[in-house]
């Protein structure tokens, strides 16, 4: 074997070598992304309870909320009610008739007034608490939709990959047929 023969095989060996190590370099590299992924996931996971125990908080807080401030706003309107009771009574009693008799031409007692109120002011605090749980409740259809796009992304993600892999298969054989070809 020559010298320019040996030299021209052991570059080749070298470029085979060289090869070779890029490739389980990108391996090696790919492998340690793919184990990286894997521990954040598991740190995600070991997160989880947190995060079910801030969502339980925030339900929580948010009725509590909720009842605190139908409470006072309830008991505001109590005092209200016995202010303008308290108010109209003795003008009643001093004149003699009932001065609520306007344009609509039905007498109302400041009690009868009161219960008016009151059934509105009770309509409004249940319509506050309603709309409360009916933001509850899209907050959880927002996290319910988020898992629903999840999955699909997981599904897509896998059918790239296999569509992926598929071509470069494709690419592979390709090049090494026209390789053989040549």
């Amino acid at each position: 074997m020559s010298s320019s023969t040996r030299r021209q095989q052991q570059e080749r060996d070298g470029d085979t070598s060289n090869t070779q190590q890029q490739h389980e370099a990108t391996i090696r590299s790919i492998d340690e992304t793919k184990n990286n992924i894997h521990q954040a996931l598991e740190e995600v996971k070991r997160e989880t309870p947190r995060y079910s125990q801030t969502i339980t908080d925030f339900q929580n807080q948010t009725a509590d909320a909720t009842r605190e401030i139908a409470d006072n706003f309830l008991d505001s309107q109590k005092e209200v009610i016995n202010s303008i009771q308290s108010a109209w009574t003795p003008i009643v009693q001093r004149t003699g008739h009932n001065w609520t008799t306007g344009m609509i031409g039905m007498p109302f007692s400041p009690g009868q007034i009161a219960d008016i109120y009151a059934r509105t002011i009770g309509a409004i605090t249940e319509a506050y608490v309603a709309s409360t749980r009916m933001a509850t409740n899209l907050l959880f259809a927002g996290i319910e939709a988020t898992r629903a796009t999840t999955n699909y992304a997981r599904q897509n993600a896998k059918e790239a990959a296999r569509i992926t892999s598929n071509t470069a298969k494709t690419f592979a054989q390709t090049s090494r047929e026209t390789v053989q070809v040549q």
